[in-house]
C-alpha cells in the first residue's frame, strides 16, 4: 500500500478562484528511499542518521558514496582532474547514487546537488520519492560555518533553488538540548544526534507521518491514549487558532488548552515568508505535537478566498 499526502496547490499572482488547480497528489511507495537536500551547516547528516536509525533503515551519504565510487575524496579529486570534470563526476555519481538505493534508505546529498543537472535529476527522482528541503535560520548556519556576510548571503540564495527539486520541506529548528553538539561532527554522528532531544522527537514524528507510521506507533505505544486516534476519526475536537504574527509573542505551551489541533492563519506577508511558515510549524510541532489547519486569507479580484489545507506535526 503507498502512502499518499496531499497539499493544497501554491498561491499566485494569477491564481483565480474559478480556474485553480487540482491539489498536488504524492503518492509514494511505503519502502521508497527518503532524500535529503539543502545547505551546507542545515543539519541534514545529523537527520539523516536520526531518521536511519528511527526507521532502521540505511544511512547513505553523498561524500562517502564519492569517494566509494572514485577511489578517492572530493577535494584530492579536484585538485587531479580538476574544476569542470568535478563538477560532471559529481552529477554522475548523484545519478549513480539515486538510481542504485531506491529503496530502504535515507540519503544524505552534499553541495553537489546546487548544480542544475543534479536538480534536475533530484526533480525527477522526486516524483517517486520523498525529497525533503532542510531548511534553518541563516543566523544559525551562518554561526555554525563560522561565514562572513557576504558569504552567507550567496549560500543563502544558492540555496533556494533546493525548493525546485523537492517536495517536503523541513525547517530544523533549533534544539537547546545539543547545546554544544551541533558543530561539524568530527567526533561521529551518533554522538551529536544522541544529545539532540528534541530533534530526534521532531524529525521521527515527520518521519511518521509521511511515511503512514505515526498512527501506527501511537496505536502500540499507547493504544488506550487518545492520541491513538487520528483527530478527523473523533467525535469531538478543538482547534486553538494562532495568526502567524502573533507567534514570537506567544507562550504556545500555556495556550495548548488540551488542543486536538492548531489553525495557523496567515495574517502576514514577507519576502521568506515560506521560511517563516516553516519556522512557526516547526514550533508549533515541537511545543504542542498536534496537527496544524493553515489557513490563507487572500482578496482576489476584490472576492476574499479562504482555502485549506489540513497537515499533520509538520509539511510543506
Amino acid at each position: 500500500m503507498a502512502v499518499t499526502t496531499q497539499l493544497a496547490p501554491p498561491l499566485a499572482s494569477s491564481w483565480n478562484i474559478d480556474t485553480r488547480p487540482s491539489p498536488c497528489i504524492r503518492d509514494f511507495p511505503p519502502e521508497a528511499s527518503i532524500v535529503l537536500v539543502g545547505s551546507r551547516g542545515s543539519g541534514k547528516r545529523t537527520l539523516g542518521f536520526i531518521g536511519a536509525t528511527h526507521l532502521g533503515r540505511r544511512l547513505i551519504t553523498e561524500d562517502h558514496y564519492f569517494q566509494q565510487a572514485t577511489g578517492t575524496t572530493r577535494g584530492i579529486f579536484l585538485r587531479q582532474y580538476g574544476t569542470q570534470e568535478f563538477y560532471r563526476k559529481n552529477v554522475e555519481v548523484l545519478k549513480q547514487m539515486l538510481d542504485n538505493h531506491r529503496t530502504g534508505c535515507i540519503i544524505e546529498c552534499g553541495m553537489g546537488s546546487l548544480s542544475y543537472p543534479a536538480q534536475k535529476a533530484l526533480a525527477e527522482y522526486s516524483k517517486t520519492h520523498p525529497v525533503i528541503y532542510v531548511t534553518r535560520g541563516s543566523h544559525r548556519i551562518k554561526f555554525l560555518l563560522r561565514l562572513g556576510d557576504e558569504e552567507a548571503a550567496r549560500l543563502e540564495i544558492a540555496d533556494l533553488a533546493h525548493r525546485t527539486c523537492s517536495n517536503l520541506e523541513y525547517y530544523n529548528i533549533y534544539d537547546p538540548s545539543g547545546d554544544g553538539a551541533e558543530t561539524p561532527p568530527e567526533n561521529g554522528l551518533g554522538n551529536v544526534s544522541s544529545r539532540l532531544k528534541y530533534a530526534k522527537e521532531d524529525f521521527s514524528s515527520f518521519l511518521d507521518l509521511l511515511t503512514g507510521q505515526g498512527v501506527i506507533r501511537s496505536g502500540f505505544e499507547s493504544p488506550f491514549s487518545i492520541a491513538a486516534l487520528p483527530p478527523e476519526c473523533r467525535s469531538f475536537t478543538y482547534a486553538l487558532s494562532l495568526r502567524l504574527s502573533t507567534i514570537p509573542d506567544l507562550d504556545l505551551v500555556e495556550l495548548e488548552a488540551g488542543a486536538d489541533a492548531v489553525q495557523l492563519k496567515i495574517d502576514t506577508w514577507s519576502p521568506d515568508l515560506q521560511k517563516t511558515i516553516g519556522k512557526h510549524v516547526a514550533t508549533i510541532r515541537r511545543n504542542l505535537g498536534v496537527p496544524v489547519i493553515f489557513q490563507v486569507r487572500v482578496l482576489l479580484s476584490f472576492k476574499l478566498v479562504e482555502p485549506l489545507a489540513l497537515f499533520g506535526p509538520s509539511g510543506k
